[in-house]
């Protein structure tokens, strides 16, 4: 790195981005895409309520079941987005498995 470059998270920092994420036409929803691709990944709307829709791909408890980690696509792009889920706010119990047709 050279002596003129500010570390990542000042870069991050001073990008001025829109506060909310965008909604889709017909829904309530926010695509995937548009979260990921901002300028910062996603990260501006740290601790923010953003409603997505989708399947999970994958799924697993940490934390001695505290709180889960979930990965979403809604098929607006290849990628994933990955998110917490806390079981004070969800009951873990009550996510399930759909296999989607799959036995």
């Amino acid at each position: 790195m050279s002596a003129g470059s500010a570390p990542l998270v000042d870069q991050i920092s001073a990008v001025t981005l829109n506060d909310t994420a965008e909604e889709a036409q017909f829904s309530k929803r926010v695509l995937i895409r548009t979260i990921l691709g901002r300028p910062d990944g996603g990260a501006g709307l740290a601790g923010q309520k953003v409603r997505v829709g989708g399947w999970v791909k994958t799924g697993r408890e940490q934390g001695k079941g505290s709180f889960a980690f979930l990965e979403l696509n809604d098929g607006s792009c290849p990628a994933n987005l990955q998110v917490i889920v806390d079981a004070s706010v969800v009951p873990l119990g009550q996510l399930v498995c759909a296999r989607g047709g799959r036995a």
